[in-house]
């Protein structure tokens, strides 16, 4: 019976062994073991030609940043022969199990304690054939960047005493599948797991307390398990994984309050009694529930947002492709940048409490189809509406007096636009690529038409400039090529450079005011003729026409021939 058990025990023993270890328990010509009775010669005790050959080394005894030095070496190592030299397949398998690690030595490893052991900066950063490894089970500490791009490495075994995981070391390494953190751990670094895009199951410590910026970005996890302890998460620490669920403990304060971007992420939960954060319907508040923080990439429908918001913060609703409507409260405030960005929302109402729309707002919500602005809206910033390309309804409010630099860029399917009569300028590219636009109404009291405002509505066949316009800035129409006909206003001074490019306008009438005309106004026009009103000829830069014949007034027909630029005009004529 003894016998029997004693059987027992050894066999098991052996299997846990063999289970530890894994492809480096074996018999072979590659398989080196080293007893080590002094630190530092490992490098003199590798018999003689095994350093091309050795494949799996286990090392026992003492060890220091000289051996370890020289581990790394292996580890970068071009070429594996056989005994016979000819080139097997390159890796190299490490077991320090029955390793401890003395101080001194020399070398990029380090250790400030006598009796536990730490893994120093880059220690085997950058080891490109490194397979597997067994740490030495007293080691405390895994510093910075320790195995970063270490891109063949699979497995590492830890002891169970380590605390502390350096940042990035484990970044990059590609296919880490399996990495058995120490219970004890209680600080993962910055970018530690960055890149790993092969390491699915992410098994945390019970005492974990701090999770680095990054740390999982890009980790193909599906699921991780977030224990009580964690109260420090940085910024994007999620940012690419497949998590479906995210679960905050109580005491966890996310920096900037941005988890990363998951687009599996359905639900957020939050433990009872948190200081920093409340979910409703899965989505994410601030405790005192005044700031809606983020709504999960992949929850689908619509999302009412609960009376008491008064922020929806930055980037909260990105990449939500799957919402279609989002009920936004009376209580609402302020949106910030980006808050929509992404978005698959297709019917949108903003509540009667603002007058700003703010900038970025909607930006790239693609499946927007119809957007209701209230009657006190008075400002619609930069980029608050750029590239709905499915917006098809349109209504500016009587109160709008401010337009942002590319409000409505590329809104490519907008029929008609009625700018009210509050707004004096449109501002940079404000309408641009409105390719759809048939008509655009422009206010009696505007003043500017800014650079590339209107550049780009292919579908644009007239357009009523007002008789207040001072400034028509450049490629202010470039680029509209179904506008044959424009009438510049008398109150016009300056024209800039390719202002009417590549349009279907056949005549260009230049007002008596005008002072300057910028380069290449009426490229690729096809014109039959221009006519200059100005008795002084106004300014003209570089001027691409000269064979078009220039109708100027009677008066002025010597001074034309002989001003700069207007000069080169082939045909000068009095009108």
């Amino acid at each position: 019976m003894k016998t029997k058990l004693l059987l027992i025990v050894l066999l098991l023993a052996t299997t846990l062994t063999t289970l530890a270890l894994g492809r480096r328990t074996r018999s072979g010509d590659d398989v080196v073991y080293i007893s080590m009775s002094h630190a530092g010669e490992l490098e003199a005790q590798m018999p003689q030609g095994m350093h091309n050959r050795v494949r799996v080394l286990i090392v026992e005894g003492p060890i220091n940043g000289k051996d370890l030095d020289y581990m790394k070496k292996l580890g970068k190592r071009t070429r594996v022969v056989d005994r016979n030299d000819k080139s097997i397949d390159n890796y190299l398998d490490i077991d320090l199990e029955g390793a401890r690690i003395e101080s001194g030595g020399g070398g990029i490893f380090s250790s400030t304690r006598s009796t536990r052991d730490e893994i120093g900066s880059s220690t085997f950063s950058y080891c490109s054939h490194l397979r597997s490894i067994v740490l030495p089970p007293r080691t405390v500490e895994i510093g910075n960047r320790a195995f970063y791009d270490c891109d063949e490495l699979e497995e590492v075994v830890m002891g169970r005493y380590i605390s502390r995981i350096g940042e990035s070391a484990f970044e990059d390494c590609e296919r880490l599948r399996y990495c058995d953190l120490s219970p004890d751990v209680r600080t993962l670094g910055a970018k530690c797991f960055s890149g790993c895009t092969r390491l699915i199951d992410v098994r945390l410590s019970r005492g974990l307390e701090k999770i680095g910026e990054q740390c999982f970005r890009n980790v193909p996890m599906t699921r991780i398990d977030l224990p009580y302890t964690v109260t420090d998460i940085g910024a994007g620490a999620f940012d690419g994984t497949k998590l479906t669920s995210l679960f905050l403990p109580a005491g966890a304060l996310i920096a900037n309050d941005d988890p990363g971007r998951m687009k599996n992420l359905t639900e957020y939960a939050v433990e009872r009694g948190s200081k920093y954060y409340y979910a409703y319907s899965g989505v994410l508040y601030t405790a005192d529930g005044t700031v809606l923080l983020s709504c999960p990439e992949a929850l689908s429908g619509s999302v009412v947002v609960p009376d008491g918001v008064t922020t929806v913060g930055r980037n909260a609703f990105y990449g939500c492709s799957n919402v279609v409507r989002v009920d936004l409260p009376a209580s609402v405030r302020v949106v910030e940048p980006y808050a929509f960005t992404g978005a698959g929302i297709t019917a949108f109402e903003l509540p009667v409490s603002m007058n700003t729309v703010p900038a970025h707002l909607l930006e790239e919500c693609s499946s927007l189809r119809s957007v209701t602005l209230h009657d006190n809206v008075t400002t619609i910033e930069e980029y608050a509406f750029a590239r709905c390309n499915r917006l098809t309804s349109l209504h500016l409010p009587d109160a709008l007096t401010t337009l942002g630099e590319h409000a409505f860029y590329k809104c490519s399917s907008i029929p008609a636009i009625d700018v009210p009569g509050g707004v004096t300028a449109l501002p940079l590219a404000v309408f641009q690529d409105c390719e759809s636009a048939t008509r655009i109404t422009l206010p009696d009291g505007l003043r500017t038409i800014g650079k590339e405002a209107i550049r780009n509505c292919k579908s644009l066949v007239y357009i009523d400039i007002p008789s207040e316009v001072r400034t028509i800035e450049k490629e202010a129409f470039r680029d509209c090529k179904s506008l044959a006909s424009i009438e510049l206003p008398e109150s016009l001074l300056s024209i800039g450079d390719n202002a009417l490019r590549n349009t279907a306008i056949k005549e260009l009438v230049l007002p008596a005011a005008v002072t300057h005309v910028g380069k290449k106004v009426t490229e690729s026009c096809k014109l039959t003729r221009i006519v200059s009103l100005a008795v002084t000829p106004p300014e003209l830069d570089k001027v691409n026409d000269t064979k078009v014949p220039l109708f100027v007034p009677a008066t002025a027909l010597s001074t034309y021939k002989e001003a700069k630029n207007w000069k080169s005009f082939k045909s000068i004529n009095p009108l």
